[in-house]
């Protein structure tokens, strides 16, 4: 091939390269995170700008400045975020130069940590007010969908329930419901890979159980009435030993008490476990 014929050929080449960026043709690149696009605050995430052919140049951009710039890069160009804070989040996208123009941007991509995410919306049907016995729905609403919800109660690390990726709204049946079901519940829901990346919480409700309260509170008085009963008989029959000056024979006056205060501890017992028995 002569001088002048290699000169055209790259002419030709460089012309026909001019004119699809002009027209807007060159193939858009695209840009995508991993581990995913919700980083927790202090950990480290990889930007990948995919161009399906060899540049000269690709720029990160975010939010309509450019961050960085990789000179002769490879068909995956990565950009390292190392201690992701909030300042860190927000738009990016990338772009690349094959020679004489750069490319389309690529589509938006949305860097974002934990706590920037909107909590879930939390209610009760039919209300937060249910009576002993009765069934309620916990319903949590959230603005993302295919993400995995869970429900929390205050004192429990542990959720409570947890239900498969979803349309964004999940409900947390609870039947039978008694004194041990009230208290507050929450509920959040993860994002990322294999569910790492926890959102933050919903506001908390706080369930009350009609009907339950009065017996539960009889049910510790009657307890502490045995218990009182217990250690006074038990001091009684120790005062009755170490002090012979009792009338009676040695042991029957330490006797004749212990069995009257016996008796009615038994009937205070008796009263007790019918009562938990008949809440049951």
């Amino acid at each position: 091939m002569t001088f002048a014929s290699s000169a055209l050929l790259c002419l030709g080449l460089w012309l026909g390269q001019r004119i699809l960026a002009e027209e807007g043709t060159l193939p858009k690149p695209t840009l995508w995170a991993n581990p995913g696009p919700v980083v927790p605050q202090g950990a480290k995430v990889a930007l990948y700008c995919s161009i399906s052919e060899r540049t000269k140049k690709v720029e990160l951009w975010k939010e309509g400045r450019c961050t960085y710039s990789v000179k002769e890069p490879k068909v995956n160009t990565s950009f390292l975020i190392t201690n992701m804070t909030r300042a860190k989040a927000g738009t990016y996208q990338c772009r690349y130069d094959p020679g004489d123009t750069f490319s389309e941007f690529s589509d938006p991509l949305e860097l974002v940590t934990p706590d920037l995410l909107p909590g879930p919306s939390f209610s009760a049907w039919p209300g937060p007010e249910v009576v002993s016995g009765g069934n309620v729905t916990l319903l949590c609403q959230t603005p993302f969908q295919g993400v995995e919800l869970a429900l929390y109660k205050e004192g429990e690390a542990a959720p409570v329930k947890t239900k498969a990726p979803t349309l964004g709204a999940a409900e947390f049946h609870i039947t039978n419901v008694s004194i041990r079901h009230s208290g507050k519940y929450s509920c959040r829901y993860y994002l990322g890979p294999d569910n790492s990346v926890q959102a933050q919480s919903s506001n908390s409700l706080r369930l009350v159980v009609i009907g339950s309260e009065p017996r539960d509170s009889l049910t510790i008085i009657i307890t502490l009435v045995c218990l009182v009963a217990s250690v006074f008989l038990l001091i009684l029959l120790v005062f009755c030993y170490r002090h012979t000056q009792c009338r009676a024979p040695p042991g029957r006056t330490a006797k004749r008490h212990g069995d009257s205060v016996a008796v009615f501890l038994s009937w205070l017992c008796l009263l007790y476990f019918s009562h938990a028995h008949a809440g049951r």
